[in-house]
Order: C-alpha cells, then sequence, then structure tokens
C-alpha cells in the first residue's frame, strides 16, 4: 500500500471521528480507499450522519461492533489519537480518490494484458471504455439538508470576515462583479450575441482582467 495513502486515509478517518460536520470537505466514496476497514468505517460515519446521529469515536465504535466483533474502539482511538493535520482534509480527500483512480488504472492495464491473448481487440476496447470511464466522477453535489445549511452558513462567515472582498474571480467590470461576486469554480458561463458584436473581444478582456493562468480555444 503505498504510504502516503494510507496516512491521508487514516488522517481523514481520525479528522471525520473528530468532528463529522466535516464530512461536507470530503468528496469520497468507501470504494476509494485501498484500506478496506477504513472504507468500512468512512460508510459508518457517513450514514450515521446523514440520520442525524452522532458520529464520534464511541457511537461510531458501538455501531461497527453491532456487525463485527473487532476491538473497534482501540482500533479506531488509535488512528484518532494520532491525526494531525484536519485543516488539510480537501487535500488527502484528493490524493485519495487520485491513487484510487491510477490503481484501478493499473488494475484495467494488467486485466487487458491477460485478456488480449484471448480476446484480441475486445479486450483492448472494453479496457479502453473502462479508463475512459475512470477520473470522470463528479464532484458531490447532493447534500442533506443539515450539510447544505452548514455549507451555506461557512460561506456567510467567510463572506462577512472578508470585509467584503470579492469572492471570486474578477471579471474587471464593477457591475459585472457585483452581480455575480466574481467567477467561482464550476461556473459555466455563456456569452450569447450576434456576430461581430465583440464576444470575443470582451471574453479576452474577462481573462486578463482575472489574472489567473486560463485556456483559450476558439472554433474560428
Amino acid at each position: 500500500m503505498n504510504q502516503n495513502t494510507h496516512e491521508c486515509e487514516n488522517a481523514v478517518i481520525g479528522a471525520l471521528l473528530a468532528d463529522s460536520r466535516k464530512l461536507v470537505d470530503v468528496d469520497l466514496s468507501s470504494e476509494h480507499f485501498e484500506n478496506a476497514m477504513l472504507g468500512s468505517v468512512y460508510d459508518c460515519i457517513k450514514s450515521m450522519s446523514n440520520r442525524g446521529d452522532v458520529a464520534d469515536l464511541f457511537t461510531v465504535s458501538d455501531e461497527l461492533s453491532k456487525t463485527s466483533n473487532k476491538d473497534w474502539i482501540t482500533y479506531l482511538a488509535t488512528i484518532q489519537n494520532s491525526t494531525t493535520g484536519a485543516s488539510l482534509l480537501k487535500e488527502y480527500s484528493k490524493h485519495i480518490k487520485r491513487y484510487s483512480v491510477e490503481r484501478n488504472a493499473k488494475q484495467i492495464a494488467g486485466d487487458m494484458i491477460n485478456a488480449v491473448h484471448s480476446e484480441g481487440m475486445a479486450a483492448v476496447d472494453a479496457a479502453i471504455q473502462k479508463l475512459m470511464a475512470l477520473g470522470r466522477e463528479s464532484n458531490n453535489s447532493a447534500y442533506t439538508l443539515k450539510e447544505g445549511l452548514r455549507l451555506a452558513a461557512d460561506y456567510i462567515d467567510e463572506r462577512f470576515k472578508s470585509g467584503g472582498a470579492l469572492a471570486g474571480i474578477p471579471s474587471g467590470f464593477d457591475d459585472l462583479d457585483s452581480m455575480l461576486g466574481g467567477f467561482h469554480d464550476t461556473d459555466f458561463v455563456v456569452i450569447g450575441a450576434r456576430p461581430s458584436m465583440g464576444k470575443t473581444a470582451l471574453l479576452l478582456n474577462l481573462m486578463v482582467n482575472g489574472g489567473v493562468p486560463c485556456g483559450f480555444f476558439s472554433a474560428e
């Protein structure tokens, strides 16, 4: 098992045991965990939180003990006590998901090599489809009411502390920034107008004013 991934998986579970409300910062499923036992713990924490139950070291250990005789309290206490850097939860989550994709890609490639002698191009085609499906998982966009309210409260608090600073990437046009709050990750913006009305010029201005690395592709 990749040592960095092992540490990240422990860190995520330890942080969630300390504060299950941080689930909103973790875009994972149990299948992303290389350690199947930690994947089961993650599922348990998520299930309990979705039910509105308290999910901490003691309650999660008790829940898991209903289906297994393992000494969960000792196992989970060791993980929680050795966990540091809960502030990096999102980064740990990204690493776990990225390594899961790499791990699955290697498995698909290995299966293809074993099958290509007997199945020929059919094995290659099947492997290509599976590889293309990897990494297409969208970010979590479905939340419980409790999770949604917490995200909204965190956003309001962040905006209040910023003193009115722009939340997203500036467009360079004050009125537009006032309405949109700047451009944000996952935004999909359509600029519509008749030919030769300056759409490309406007787009180039938005890119320059944003002050961040970006790419420009034109069908023209």
